[in-house]
């Protein structure tokens, strides 16, 4: 069909639209160059369009998409060392792509008919238009269009039609490709993250784990202690029973009775034994409906009689069915950094009250302070709160906003490695929780541990 000039540019400025509406879409890239295509070939009357671009893996054009051609047509050709394809031999093709400029060649009926590439019947001579597909700064690929002889001064001299739809085709390649780079990007980004959030993780388990070992470490003396504390029971036991096997007086009620108090006290070393194996042990992150209670009292499993031996009072007041979602190992880790914490600030405040004492007329409260942890536990709204209370003098101003930092540590050397409250805040932060103090100079201070409430 012949078109006129008016009606070739009503048909260009619908191209336009549909090619700009085409470009916005989220499609593939394959998908919006085909339906480019399809375009051109419905407004235009035309019998064949295809796209070749270059490929930077193979360094030459490939066809890569087409309307109009058989389906087995295949194409790659290298136009800088003009070797040409196995499938068309234009040899214009070569000069658009080198000058990036159209170029257009005819094509006579009698060809198009003989190789056999084209589904349409051809009544008429074409020619074949090659036209650069251009970015700013390099050429994409060309845009070939099949269009009749006769047609051929009114598509290129007078229009520039073909020229426009390859210009707004870059621009949808560009989009395309733009797109297609920062959705890898974005993929790529998202692996990194991924990759260094499992790191961090595992490296947060790392220091987890450190600081239980740290922390057992500081308190060896103490467990110590708990051992030895029913050994020395044990050992006064047996030399009971030699003497009482000496002058004759061991009888079958004494001897039993006398056993049962060593098994009590054996069992009592396994237990201190088996909770250091729990609270030391690399396992990994189990998050459980835990009574926030227990993690509390098993501390003192651990350290109990080594702040009765500090001569610390403890006191409870443990509201019931409190329950959160959190791994009752890493809790305990909380609650005795906490605590640890809270008894090696007394004996370093009590120095401070025995100076007080030491004067001619000392002040009431230093004469009547006594060292004492008190331990609460409770429900407020959705939250579940324990709140660890020390007489220790408060915290100092100047050092108050670094407690959490890593590494701070005001203990001497040896004596602490500063990571118990670091390691305690992510810990809790972890769960969705928060840790926090208040502190009154003089007086003491209050670390307080929220927590979510566990839902049924």
């Amino acid at each position: 069909m012949k078109y006129s000039k008016e009606q070739i540019l009503e048909k260009f400025m619908h191209i336009i639209v549909e090619i700009a509406h085409l470009i916005n879409q989220n499609q593939e890239l394959d998908q919006m160059t085909l339906e480019i295509l399809k375009l051109l070939q419905d407004y235009l009357d035309i019998p064949a369009a295809f796209i070749c671009l270059h490929c930077n893996d193979v360094k030459s054009l490939q066809l890569y998409s087409q309307v109009g051609l058989c389906t087995q047509a295949s194409a790659q050709c290298n136009p800088k060392a003009k070797s040409s394809c196995n499938t068309f031999f234009y040899e214009k093709c070569f000069d658009s792509y080198i000058h990036c400029s159209l170029y257009v060649e005819s094509v006579p009926r009698e060809e198009l008919i003989r190789n056999e590439l084209f589904k349409s019947g051809f009544t008429d001579d074409y020619c074949m238009v090659h036209i650069p597909i251009l970015s700013d700064i390099e050429i994409l690929g060309l845009l070939h269009v099949l269009i009749p002889e006769r047609q051929k001064k009114l598509f290129i001299d007078e229009t520039s039609i073909l020229s426009l739809v390859a210009g707004k085709i870059g621009s949808g390649l560009v989009r395309k490709k733009l797109e297609i780079g920062l959705q890898h990007y974005a993929d790529n980004l998202e692996k990194i993250v991924q990759r260094r959030t499992d790191e961090l993780r595992e490296k947060d388990a790392q220091l987890i784990q450190s600081g239980k070992l740290a922390t057992l470490g500081e308190m060896a003396t103490g467990i110590a202690h708990e051992i030895n504390q029913p050994l020395g029971a044990i050992s006064l036991i047996v030399q009971g029973l030699q003497k009482a096997k000496e002058v004759g007086k061991l009888t079958d009620d004494l001897l039993h009775d006398k056993l049962k108090s060593i098994h009590s006290q054996v069992d009592r070393i396994n237990k201190i034994i088996q909770h250091l194996r729990i609270f030391g042990r690399n396992a990994p992150l189990s998050l459980d409906k835990t009574n926030i209670n227990k993690p509390m009292t098993d501390v003192f499993e651990l350290i109990g009689r080594q702040l009765e031996k500090h001569s610390i009072l403890v006191e409870f007041y443990l509201d019931s069915g409190l329950f959160v979602c959190a791994d009752n190992n890493r809790l305990e880790q909380v609650f005795l950094n906490i605590i640890g914490n809270a008894r090696d600030a007394l004996d370093e405040y009590e120095k401070t009250v025995e100076q007080y004492r030491q004067m001619s007329n000392p002040p009431a409260w230093a004469a009547n302070w006594q060292k004492k942890i008190i331990i609460r536990s409770f429900r407020r709204a959705n939250r579940v709160i324990v709140e660890i209370q020390d007489n220790a003098g408060g915290i100092p101003k100047d050092i108050l906003d670094k407690i959490f930092e890593p590494f701070f540590t005001t203990k001497e050397v040896g004596k602490g490695t500063g990571l118990g409250l670091y390691i305690s805040y992510g810990i809790i932060h972890d769960l969705g929780g928060e840790i926090n103090v208040n502190t009154t100079i003089g007086i003491g201070s209050v670390f307080s541990v929220t927590l979510p409430e566990a839902t049924e």
